[in-house]
């Protein structure tokens, strides 16, 4: 269940990251 817990931290923190570099626009 651990891995679990830190795949899903890894994929949230991913995803804010993604979106910061997504323009506004798009």
């Amino acid at each position: 269940m651990k891995y679990l817990a830190v795949a899903f931290l890894l994929v949230l923190v991913a995803s804010q990251a993604w979106a910061r570099q997504v323009p506004e626009d798009f």
